[in-house]
């Protein structure tokens, strides 16, 4: 079982950073198990419990070496947004979509759990890039991308 979390727990952490078109693949389907769990963590969790999704995403990925230059995280935020994602993770899993999670678990379909997880993480990012603010952040790489090397794509 505790594989199962660690690889949710990834597959979560990555949809914040891939292209769509990767996080299409990861989060494709690929069952009615799997698809039913992933319409039960999206409907029973609320736009708080997807802030705090957003929030525990962004705070682990500021934990990796290749991020400690321009971002850094308080040890104890980090523990208290770790102990939060664990209760939302908990009741999600083992009260809201209880019913879902077990058909799941039952025939050890890791990789359900990981896609109907991952729906939740897709959908935490989804609404956090909702901030314009966030948006123009996300975007702001644009500016600087070179105008006629993308010409040359269209001759």
């Amino acid at each position: 079982m505790r594989k199962i979390i660690a690889r949710t727990v990834l597959a979560a952490s990555l949809l914040g950073v891939m292209p769509a078109a990767a996080q299409a693949q990861l989060t494709a389907v690929p069952n009615q198990a799997s698809a039913a769990l992933g319409e039960c963590l999206v409907g029973k969790s609320s736009g708080e419990d997807r802030m705090l999704v957003a929030r525990w995403m962004g705070t682990s990925l500021v934990m990796s070496p290749a991020m400690k230059d321009i971002a850094s995280v308080d040890a104890a935020k980090k523990d208290e947004i770790d102990r939060a994602m664990a209760r939302l993770f908990t009741r999600l899993m083992t009260v809201e979509c209880k019913a879902e999670m077990a058909v799941l678990v039952k025939n050890r379909d890791a990789m359900g759990i990981e896609a109907a997880s991952g729906r939740l993480g897709e959908m935490a990012m989804r609404e956090l890039l909702q901030d314009p603010a966030a948006m123009q952040a996300l975007i702001a790489y644009a500016r600087y991308v070179d105008p006629a090397a993308m010409q040359k794509l269209a001759e």
